[in-house]
């Protein structure tokens, strides 16, 4: 809050400034007692005190450069994200229907679900794949990196209902 403050009044104060006529080219800044902040033709008076607008800079540029670096992070981890979708569809029955779904090679599942139409389809399951299986038929315990999603669905009226299962694919790495 107090740096957006300063960036407003920097922001502010540069207005001030440009309204200054060209022949001021050594315009400064003054600060009252008051805390209020003038744009001097040349000086400050004597019971002004020139504003340092140093911190105001620093804290914009440290606002700058941590943008720079969370867009670099973004580029380096996430530019290789892929979603896989397929599509499958319950058949004319109380039966469940199953559908997984798989990373390309060399990528790794970070989540993924199950969609269909509301209040036409429940899902039983629906969950990460290691090795193309469906981690409920896996011992419990640690397995290896997820390289998919399954779902198990049913219809709630017993006839053919669309959904779709997928999963969100990140490639590993720096």
């Amino acid at each position: 809050m107090q740096v957006m403050r300063g960036l407003s009044l920097v922001a502010s104060c540069a207005i001030a400034a440009m309204a200054i006529p060209n022949e001021a080219v050594a315009a400064v800044l003054c600060q009252k007692k008051t805390g209020a902040i003038l744009v001097r033709p040349d000086a400050c008076k004597k019971k002004e005190t020139a504003f340092d607008l140093s911190p105001f800079v620093a804290a914009s540029t440290a606002v700058t450069n941590l943008t720079t670096q969370l867009a670099a992070a973004d580029q380096r981890y996430l530019h290789e994200t892929t979603v896989v979708t397929g599509a499958g569809s319950t058949d004319a029955s109380s039966n469940d229907a199953e559908l997984t779904v798989a990373c390309p090679a060399g990528y790794q599942a970070t989540g993924g679900g199950v969609a269909g139409e509301f209040n036409q389809i429940g899902v039983d399951a629906s969950g990460p794949t290691i090795g193309g299986q469906p981690t409920n038929t896996l011992p419990a315990g640690m397995s290896g990196a997820p390289d998919g999603w399954f779902a198990r669905v049913f219809s709630f009226q017993g006839d053919a209902e669309p959904f779709k299962v997928s999963v969100i694919c990140v490639k590993p790495g720096p």
